[in-house]
């Protein structure tokens, strides 16, 4: 079943960006606060189940108190239309996982320095979220979105210097 192109009266739905085991998630615009936003929205098939609600409105409530530079940052939870929704921070660029996916199709290999970055901000990040009582569990390349201030990151180029992992999908 199709997506609405409006969800709550306010945010636009603009493009799928992926699907999980339980949800989908969509670029979507808010036009109150002149925004692009990520939309995870709880498939329907799950969103009539008392426990499917209970885990989607627990991660929803999880990341949105915590506050780290390598954590999607939750701006809003809801119901509407029928379907439960997260409305998080925009990460423009590549998974970690569909970036290397063509960076190794062309042969490359990460650096040493450039994997110790990624891996200590993304430790940090868990760390930071474990001493909140949070627990990531499903810390996998493609739950870490790649981003830069500098430039957009594109799937097998050359990784800017102010590469920051983002950890996404705390479910």
């Amino acid at each position: 079943m199709e997506q609405p192109a409006l969800l709550n009266g306010r945010y636009q739905l603009l493009e799928k960006l992926g699907s999980g085991g339980m949800a989908d998630v969509y670029r979507a615009r808010d036009p109150v606060l002149d925004r692009y936003v990520a939309i995870k929205v709880l498939r329907k098939d799950f969103s009539g189940n008392a426990n499917f609600q209970m885990n989607f409105r627990m991660e929803a409530r999880s990341a949105a108190n915590l506050s780290h530079p390598n954590i999607v940052i939750v701006h809003d939870f809801g119901f509407a239309d029928d379907l439960l929704y997260i409305v998080m921070e925009y990460i423009p660029g590549p998974s970690l996982s569909k970036y290397l996916s063509v960076f190794h199709a062309k042969s490359g290999r990460l650096g040493l320095p450039l994997i110790n970055q990624l891996l200590s901000k993304i430790a940090g990040a868990l760390q930071y979220a474990h001493d909140s009582g949070v627990i990531h569990r499903d810390v996998k390349p493609g739950n870490i979105l790649l981003s830069s201030r500098s430039i957009q990151i594109v799937p097998g180029e050359t990784l800017p210097l102010d590469l920051e992992p983002v950890l996404t999908d705390f479910g």
